[in-house]
């Protein structure tokens, strides 16, 4: 895959450019610097935009929302060329109002499958890559995910989502399987386990039988051998016998004496050790006594340090209310005083107050006799109120009807915009023909290879009628000036709202051909902007170029009635027989205004005798006009343009129909295999058409209620001009009635005023009077309150430590008693442990005793085994 850079990005009524055209010479890194609102983000989503990406800012809710309203522009287009290792591509993107964007590479329109498809693999770019397009905040909320979601985020970046899936079930597999390995090892052990328990027994088992064999064959070997040897041998037995039992029975009657003595050493053996025992837990439980004891003196202690320290701290708390009952005191009689003094104050402003209040109600009494003025003016002032309340809640209505018709206009907008999205996947095909469409498939294939060879044979018919034309145009071709086909090349390749020149837009017929280049002359390559900033562009790149050709700035259409001329070879008004585009008709107008196309010279003379301020032209291109009562036939060199223009067309429609072979001709290669993804496209379609069924009915149903909502907000906008009349009569009613106001009246306001407001900071200072006198009591009731809480607790301070003290006291006394009884329960285990040393000592002499008598028990053994 080459390496392509971008070269160009051109921009036409996107986001907030009505134009734009960068070219990026150098090679590197591209950096748009700029402040808040210079357009650095409408080119990040520009280049987004153009390579496909389907991703928008949460401010754009349509793709309509992209095109710039400044000049009420019905689309909008961005256009980037890249090029790399010696080609070049050209991509375009545009963007129509309740339209679907479109798609062009290289000046040919393609579907946005096949756009992604060119950008993913001759670009190597993926536009929703969130890495390759990274939009404001993204780089914190990256920074900041966690780890976990971090890893996750990368891999699907990278690719390798269902590989990290893979790992983890297999992960998953490898444990389940370490598992069962851990199972299997540990049956294994316990069969081993059992495999060693069992081998003594089974070699015994073993060993057993092998004797068993072994004295079966002796005793079969023997037993006659030996029977005789055994008669004799059991005599001999039977008589040592007799005398062995009789010493058998003395030693087992000394065996049962030393027996009975080793029981009794025994039993007084275990007595001893019994008591030992019992020696043992009686200490422990003195010695548990005596540490519950030591506890206790010790938490004792504590508690009367505690209690000493509590003493101390209450002594001190005890002097700190004295203190501050003092200070209470002082502050309580300086309360007094303060009372008193405001007391004062209050008396003197209430006094003052009386007196105003009197005044006040002289002038309302003098007020009396206009009275019927007044009732005038307040009648009018609450009518002009009224009519205010009733015109901002009209008002109010009105933006509130307005706002809900906006809001409906914005849903019917989204909805538009799903339907006219499912209706591009649908590409108008209903439910039926989706059915038949496979059946329509299958014999397209044999009808594309025919149509494929009529279209080779006309491709090189048209490419033999191009070449004959190219060759005629290259003789006329000189006569267009090079300036005006350079400016023109240069509008093109900017995208400008601009239309030129006018001999490419202008239909003549050939007969009228003379005529019409007489009156137009170098008009014909004049040039039309349909907006200022390219009408200013232009005429900046026509002094680039040296282009000196006329520009116009077209203002819209105009129209004129044209009266008819009857007359001796009179043909007719000669913009009558041009057929223009409406955008430049104004400007055609203009140019052949009041001119008259005749058939020959003398027919312009005759009626330029007659209809004065006209201008006449021939069919052979003779001009016939009067300025200021002069008349005048100024000769008009042809230029041959319409010429040019005829065979130029005649060459671009033969290139035309040659380019449009050759696009079908690849059309034609591309839609066999066309042909297979299209039937996965009509199953999606089929799924995709009961949504939009239903899309479609609920655009319908927000249209009614927009029609509806229309009428409402109508009716709330009358009733607010309605409401806005009454205000301005009310108003006028009330600047008549205070034009007619008394100028006694109005001395009597102003110090009706000056009393009020003399009264107003009277009431405020009587309310601070008021506000420091209920401080200052409610100070000195929380001072005294304050007084008797301290009193109260400077008490239950006193008997607090004299209570305290009653505690240290009992304290010493208790760890007096228990330092007593400690001192008794080392005693007692002193004694307890003499009388263990002592049965320690009765047993080793048991032990040693029994030892011999088990010898002596052991030697008899023998001798009874004997």
């Amino acid at each position: 895959m080459s390496a392509f850079r971008l070269k160009s990005l051109s921009l036409r009524n996107f986001l907030t450019y009505e134009y734009e055209s960068l070219d990026f010479v150098r090679e590197g890194m591209i950096v748009f610097i700029g402040g808040n609102g210079t357009g650095k983000t409408s080119l990040f989503n520009a280049l987004r935009f153009v390579l496909g990406s389907n991703q928008k800012d949460q401010r754009y809710k349509s793709w309509s929302e992209f095109i710039n309203n400044r000049g009420n522009a019905r689309s909008g287009w961005v256009e980037a060329v890249f090029e790399g290792d010696g080609e070049s591509v050209k991509l375009r993107r545009e963007v129509r109002r309740g339209e679907a964007p479109r798609f062009y590479v290289d000046g040919r329109r393609v579907s946005a499958d096949e756009f992604k498809e060119i950008v993913r693999v001759k670009l190597g770019v993926d536009p929703d890559n969130p890495l390759v397009f990274v939009p404001q905040g993204r780089v914190d909320a990256v920074k900041e995910m966690e780890p976990v979601k971090l890893r996750e985020f990368v891999e699907e970046l990278v690719g390798l989502a269902d590989e990290r899936k893979t790992i983890d079930e297999k992960e998953g597999e490898f444990r389940e399987a370490l598992r069962e390995a851990d199972v299997l090892k540990e049956d294994v052990r316990m069969i081993q386990e059992r495999v060693a328990l069992l081998a003594p027994e089974v070699e015994r088992w073993r060993r057993r039988k092998q004797l068993e064999e072994k004295l079966r064959r002796l005793e079969e070997e023997a037993v006659w051998s030996r029977i005789e040897e055994g008669k004799a041998r059991l005599n001999e037995l039977a008589r040592a016998e007799s005398e062995a039992a009789a010493r058998m029975e003395e030693a087992y009657a000394a065996f049962r004496e030393a027996a009975e003595r080793v029981e009794r050493m025994e039993t007084e053996r275990r007595v001893a050790k019994s008591r030992m025992d019992e020696i043992d837990k009686e200490v422990g439980k003195l010695r548990e006594e005596e540490a519950e004891l030591s506890a206790k003196i010790k938490e004792i202690l504590r508690r009367r340090e505690k209690s000493l320290e509590e003493v101390d701290k209450g002594k001190r708390e005890l002097e700190k209310v004295e203190r501050d009952i003092e200070d209470l005191r002082v502050k309580i009689r300086e309360l007094e005083n303060r009372k008193a003094v405001l007391e004062e104050e209050r008396m003197r402003l209430t006094e003052r107050r009386e007196k105003l209040v009197e005044e006040l109600n002289n002038i309302s009494v003098e007020k009396e006799k206009f009275r019927g003025w007044e009732t005038e003016w307040v009648a009018a002032k609450a009518d002009f109120e009224r009519a205010k309340e009733k015109a901002e809640a009209s008002n109010k209505n009105r933006r509130m009807a307005e706002d809900e018709l906006e809001r409906v206009r914005r849903k019917i907008s989204e909805c538009a915009r799903r339907v006219a999205e499912l209706a591009e996947k649908l590409e108008g095909y209903d439910e039926e023909t989706l059915r038949k469409r496979r059946e329509e498939l299958r014999k397209e294939k044999e009808e594309l290879i025919a149509k494929r060879k009529d279209t080779e044979v006309k491709l090189r018919g048209w490419e033999e009628e191009a070449l004959m034309l190219n060759k005629k145009v290259s003789s006329l071709e000189a006569r267009v000036p090079e300036q005006v086909r350079r400016l023109e090349e240069e509008v093109k390749k900017r995208g400008m709202n601009v239309e030129g020149p006018l001999l490419k837009l202008v239909e003549v017929p050939d007969e009228y051909a003379e005529a019409v280049e007489a009156v137009l002359g170098k008009e014909l390559l004049a040039f039309v902007a349909f907006n200022e900033s390219d009408f200013y562009v232009l005429n900046e790149l026509r002094k680039k170029y040296d282009a000196w050709c006329t520009i116009y700035l077209s203002k819209g259409l105009k129209t004129s009635t044209l009266r008819k001329i009857d007359g001796d070879g009179v043909v007719g008004w000669l913009e009558e027989v041009l057929k223009f585009p409406d955008e430049v008709g104004g400007v055609l107008r203009d140019i052949t205004r009041r001119t008259l196309l005749v058939k020959e010279y003398r027919n312009a003379l005759a009626l330029s005798g007659k209809y004065k301020r006209l201008r006449f032209v021939t069919l052979r291109g003779d001009v016939v006009e009067e300025r200021r009562g002069v008349l005048r036939s100024p000769y008009r060199k042809p230029r041959g343009l319409l010429a040019v223009k005829r065979l130029m067309e005649e060459l671009e429609e033969a290139q035309k129909n040659r380019d449009l072979l050759e696009r079908e001709l690849k059309a034609l290669d591309e839609r066999l295999s066309e042909v297979r993804r299209e039937e996965g496209k009509v199953e999606g379609a089929i799924m995709v058409l009961p949504h939009w069924k239903s899309l479609l009915s609920e655009k319908i149903r927000l249209e009614d209620e927009e029609k509806k909502l229309r009428e409402e907000a109508e009716k709330a906008r009358e009733e607010a001009e309605k409401a806005r009349e009454e205000l301005e009569k009310a108003r006028a009613k009330l600047v008549e009635v205070e034009s007619r106001k008394p100028k006694d009246y109005v001395e009597l306001e102003e110090e009706e005023r000056r009393v009020k407001d003399e009264l107003v900071k009277l009431n405020q200072s009587m309310k601070k009077v008021e506000a420091e006198y209920g401080r200052a009591v409610k100070e000195r009731e929380k001072a005294l309150l304050r007084l008797k809480e301290l009193e109260v607790f400077g008490e239950s301070l006193s008997r607090s430590i004299e209570a305290l003290m009653e505690i240290v006291t009992m304290g010493d006394k208790e760890a007096s008693d228990a330092t007593r009884e400690i001192k008794g329960l080392e005693i007692k285990a002193k004694e307890l442990l003499d009388e263990k040393r002592r049965l320690e000592e009765l047993i080793e002499e048991l032990l040693q005793t029994l030892g011999k008598e088990r010898e002596k028990m052991r030697e008899m053994g023998e001798r009874l085994g004997d």
